[in-house]
């Protein structure tokens, strides 16, 4: 992968087009839990395997990481992926690109995939149409853009407002500010979640260790009624509880 992403990148500086473009690199999840070394049945699993430590990555070999080694690659986050606790939605990335002033530094906003059509029209100096586009509706953006971070000393991505919501095989989470409430107990969870939700500080908590919930009532109703109000909207297929 590093190889051919080098590629891509020494091809755009041969045509002079490596300035002009935004290169955005990310995870779409924590590390995968999956233990197929021992199953009998496993996708695109080769009839023949040799797993032995040289042949690693080799087309025959078939390694997989395994729920300990995954949350041992997620730490200090909570699970890994498959869940909605942080090891399993919160995931590294990183943007390049001429406009981009702060080289090298680490950015701790909150940041969504969502955020990334705002980000690149932004960048490109292009308004979106918002809701309609040459007669035909289109959907609002949800995001916003973090371009500020990039390319402004000082910057802040300030949004306290604003909800976000995960739902995956029946666990929940919601985030806002620096606060997530989380349900993980589901069909298809991870064995051993705690049954109900919790609330974490992910500042001050960022494993998810210690729900604060009972100190919070005020914000855990706040919590519920976002939840309610999507649980009743209709747009998803809802778990029993």
């Amino acid at each position: 992968m590093s190889s051919y992403v080098g590629r891509i990148v020494e091809r755009l500086d041969e045509t002079g087009e490596l300035d002009n473009t935004v290169i955005v690199f990310m995870s779409d999840n924590g590390a995968a839990s999956s233990d197929l070394d021992f199953a009998r049945r496993a996708p695109r699993r080769p009839e023949r395997i040799n797993n032995d430590l040289e042949n690693f990555g080799r087309p025959d070999s078939f390694v997989t990481y395994g729920p300990g080694w995954a949350q041992a690659g997620m730490g200090p986050y909570h699970l890994h992926k498959g869940t909605v606790a942080s090891g399993g939605i919160r995931a590294a990335a990183f943007v390049n690109h001429s406009s981009v002033i702060r080289k090298g530094w680490t950015e701790s906003a909150f940041l969504t995939v969502r955020d990334l059509s705002a980000t690149l029209l932004d960048l490109a100096g292009v308004e979106h149409p918002g809701t309609t586009y040459q007669g035909r509706p289109v959907h609002e953006l949800e995001g916003a853009s973090f371009a500020p971070l990039l390319t402004e000393e000082g910057a802040d991505l300030n949004r306290p407002d604003t909800v976000f919501l995960w739902e995956h095989d029946g666990q929940v989470a919601l985030v806002k500010d620096n606060w997530k409430y989380s349900r993980l107990k589901s069909p298809h969870g991870p064995r051993g979640a705690a049954p109900g939700w919790q609330l974490y500080n992910m500042i001050d908590d960022p494993g998810e260790t210690t729900d604060v919930s009972a100190e919070q009532p005020e914000l855990v109703a706040e919590f519920k009624g976002a939840w309610e109000r999507v649980a009743s909207s209709g747009e998803m297929i809802l778990y029993p509880e």
